[in-house]
């Protein structure tokens, strides 16, 4: 089963939800998958606690985000 969650209600998203207090129980999910989210994350350390929380024992974190270079920055910028 996947989920898809945003902090703002799309037509595509099943959860709105933040990441700060995911409605998930402890211990429950296998993995979370996230692309381009860590730089919207007002609270890192809350965040990383959360999806911890809800990971199974075992379960991973996947997160791909953009490149924080000089180059980067220029083209992220516009």
């Amino acid at each position: 089963w996947v989920c898809s969650t945003d902090i703002l209600a799309f037509p595509d998203v099943q959860m709105q939800c933040s990441g700060l207090a995911l409605p998930l129980r402890e211990g429950s999910i296998d993995g979370f998958v996230l692309r381009d989210v860590f730089h919207h994350v007002p609270d890192a350390q809350v965040f990383l606690k959360e999806l911890s929380r809800g990971l199974k024992p075992g379960g991973i974190i996947r997160m791909i985000e953009p490149a924080c270079t000089p180059l980067a920055r220029i083209i992220y910028g516009f």
